[in-house]
């Protein structure tokens, strides 16, 4: 095979050729940092040409107010307002400028700001309120109340103060993981294992087990073991120790009755689970139903929704909350639909509130009714702000 020679550079070339390399590889350099350099210093450039706007938005009482909507004019920078009225809106531009605010319910403000680059500026904003469309409703502490819908009886027998009970309230501060646990705090039941359950609840120290009730259901098919039903998944539980406590709708065979009972009360069907509070909607989707008109306001109507006096609406005051003479209010924002009836996937609060107090206002609202919105002849649905105040 024929041998070709190695290619060697001619006599003297070897210089040129190490400085040429040496010249590609300056350039090299020098392109990439021509290419580096801007970016990093434009990045630092957006930085020192923007500011921060954060702060609280009320109303005129003073109350913080929940999504509300924030837009810088001219600009992307915006947001809305959490669960406690705060907001932050980041990359506004740095100078003077103009940021709109808007709530459904409460006139639009347009609020003039001058903010420095790189700096943050503090807001309070106020909104005005617009009338509402449905009257106040007072629940009063002292007033006999009568419970309708879901575990109602659960409701009425705590009020008249038989046995022991467990509240929905109790059962989300308490965080138990089992039933048993809940019950573990009360006076007079002993939990212990037996043959048929390693929990096994017994009151006042009985040999034999309480007969239960499921709801409005006596379970007489046998021991029913508690820890089967989760914490989370309770309305509330009634607890009475012996024979001579159990209310006289609560009744059956005597002897089924000797070793005391226990009623369990499953969740309400239109109350949400923890983790499951907030609406579907928030105040931005409704915002978007009101503008493209598949909603309307009370102001966009010819005759607003009200309350249908016929069946009554009827928040519970929270025994907990009673007892330790807590007040408060809650501003309830949902849609009443065509039939007068309320879209719980839309019920969502306007002014932050005690927890208790909204599940309160949201479990009677899935009973109640309202005369639908009437808009040029035609029945519409309709945005509603409902002010409930719970008064001790």
């Amino acid at each position: 095979m024929r041998q070709y020679p190695k290619y060697r550079p001619a006599s003297g070339s070897e210089p040129r050729l190490a400085a040429a390399r040496l010249r590609v590889g300056a350039m090299a350099i020098a392109l990439s940092a021509a290419l580096l350099l801007p970016a990093s210093s434009m990045s630092a450039q957006a930085s020192r040409d923007v500011g921060v706007i954060s702060g609280v938005v009320r109303d005129s009482t003073g109350e913080r107010l929940v999504g509300a909507d924030l837009s810088v004019l001219n600009s992307r920078a915006g947001g809305f307002s959490n669960d406690t009225g705060g907001f932050r809106v980041l990359g506004v531009p740095a100078g003077r400028g103009t940021m709109r605010v808007r709530r459904l319910g409460y006139a639009q403000r347009i609020v003039e700001y001058t903010v420095g680059a790189g700096e943050s500026l503090q807001l309070d904003i106020v909104l005005s309120r617009v009338p509402f469309s449905v009257a106040p409703v007072v629940v009063s502490a002292d007033a006999r109340q009568s419970y309708t819908g879901w575990a109602a009886k659960f409701y009425q027998r705590m009020e008249r103060g038989q046995g022991r009970f467990i509240t929905r309230a109790d059962i989300e501060r308490r965080q138990a993981l089992r039933t048993t646990d809940l019950l573990r705090s009360l006076p007079g039941v002993q939990i212990r294992p037996s043959r048929v359950a390693s929990n096994t609840v017994y009151l006042r120290g009985q040999r034999c087990t309480p007969f239960v009730w499921i709801d409005n259901t006596p379970a007489m098919a046998g021991y029913v073991d508690l820890d089967n039903f989760e914490p989370g998944s309770l309305e509330g539980i009634e607890v009475y120790h012996s024979a001579a406590t159990i209310p006289a709708e609560l009744s059956v065979p005597r002897d089924k009755m000797a070793c005391g009972m226990i009623v369990l009360w499953s969740m309400m069907p239109d109350r949400p689970t923890r983790g499951q509070r907030g609406s579907r909607y928030s105040a931005s989707d409704l915002a978007a139903l009101v503008a493209a008109l598949k909603v309307y306001t009370a102001e966009q109507v010819d005759t607003a929704a009200r309350l249908d006096s016929s069946v009554p609406f009827q928040p519970i005051y929270p025994n907990a909350l009673k007892e330790q003479g807590v007040r408060g209010s809650v501003l309830a924002e949902f849609v009443v639909d065509t039939l007068g009836r309320v879209e719980m996937d839309t019920f969502g609060v306007v002014v932050p509130a005690d927890q208790q107090f909204i599940d309160s206002v949201r479990a009677a609202l899935g009973s109640a009714r309202f005369t639908p919105a009437v808009r040029e002849g035609q029945l519409v649905r309709q945005l509603v702000h409902l002010p409930v105040r719970f008064d001790a």
